[in-house]
């Protein structure tokens, strides 16, 4: 555990970055939870809840909670038109039967349709009662956001970045973690490179070989799990700024140690349309801290300071948690016992924006 208390062996305070999006989506497709007037409530308890237990495990100094803002991911769909086109909120649709006789048919069914956005705004304010600080801003999607912030800030602290979206990989660095909440897999420089047998600069490469089913953008045509092992000696042994270099290191590879299918394909893929479509894929999937405009940076910035005086509303986060049924998450439910990792948090903490 002191691994992943401190990360790297370092003692420096840890910044904890949610992607919202990225658990709010994968709750409320599994989590199916009513309340006494049967809506669903579900993906806002269980966000809370997953909250609650990374706050638990990596006991963070500081936690900011990354959300998409309106029309997120715009710029990438103008460079490629697919991306993460087919994601869509799905509503849920909940249901009670209340009995009102002896007969097998006299009773009643209610139906309510369930409310993303609903759930959504109760996680907002839900929030303003714990020492988070929550960050939105149009046109950028939570990931843009958790990148600059992380890289700004990864000198001064052990960022920690929380995701079931293995793009933040590309990020690993001294002073930058990510936490797969879906595998519960912690990766730092040394687990990634002992997972992956390749260099984490050089993880957006393998994203452009393989594609990404869940931004439903397209990989390389040829380039699969068979093919790729034979790009881990170039992407262990140096890393690649950029698309030009990666194409000119694979062309220094000894082909005649890979097998047939495997050679044609890595030939293809220098061909000029090949090579256009790579400059495209990294345009959409890299991270970088120049992803946001200086007006997004002033709304980013107005945003951590203006809740950096959040403080922590026990008493009042304790009549929510009761009034908007947190009990339905396990039998004898203690709000106070939930709360408690809350109180080394500390929103006052500054941090660069």
């Amino acid at each position: 555990m002191e691994e992943i208390k401190h990360g790297l062996g370092s003692n420096k305070p840890r910044l904890m970055l949610i992607d919202a999006w990225n658990i709010m989506i994968a709750q409320n497709s599994v989590a199916n939870i009513i309340d006494e007037n049967t809506m669903q409530i579900g993906m806002y308890v269980s966000t809370m809840n997953m909250i609650r237990t990374f706050v638990d495990k990596f006991k963070p100094t500081k936690i900011i909670f990354a959300m998409d803002g309106p029309q997120a991911g715009e710029r990438r769909r103008q460079l490629y038109s697919g991306y993460k086109a087919g994601r869509r909120v799905k509503a849920k649709t909940s249901s009670i039967i209340i009995k009102e006789g002896e007969e097998i048919d006299d009773y009643t069914k209610y139906t309510s349709q369930g409310s993303f956005t609903f759930q959504m705004e109760r996680i907002f304010n839900f929030l303003k009662n714990l020492p988070i600080t929550t960050v939105i801003a149009p046109y950028c999607e939570g990931d843009d956001l958790i990148t600059y912030l992380s890289l700004k800030n990864k000198d001064e602290f052990e960022c920690t970045i929380i995701s079931g979206d293995q793009d933040y990989c590309q990020l690993i660095q001294d002073g930058i973690s990510v936490y797969n909440w879906r595998t519960k897999a912690y990766y730092n420089r040394e687990k990634f490179m002992e997972n992956y047998h390749i260099l984490p600069e050089n993880y957006i490469f393998m994203k452009i070989l393989l594609g990404d089913s869940s931004d439903e953008v397209k990989g390389v045509k040829g380039i699969g799990k068979k093919t790729f092992p034979y790009f881990y000696e170039m992407l262990s042994a140096e890393v690649y700024d950029n698309v030009s270099e990666f194409v000119a290191a694979t062309k220094l590879m000894d082909l005649e140690k890979i097998d047939t299918r495997s050679r044609n394909a890595i030939k293809n893929f220098w061909a000029e349309d090949a090579v256009e479509n790579m400059f495209l894929l990294y345009q959409v999937m890299k991270l970088d801290e120049n992803c946001l405009k200086l007006h997004h940076i002033d709304i980013l910035r107005s945003q951590v300071e203006e809740q950096e005086v959040r403080g922590f509303s026990r008493i009042k986060a304790g009549i929510t948690m009761q009034k908007h049924c947190f009990n339905k998450l396990y039998n004898g439910f203690n709000s106070d016992k939930w709360l408690q990792p809350f109180v080394f948090v500390k929103a006052n903490v500054k941090i660069k924006v």
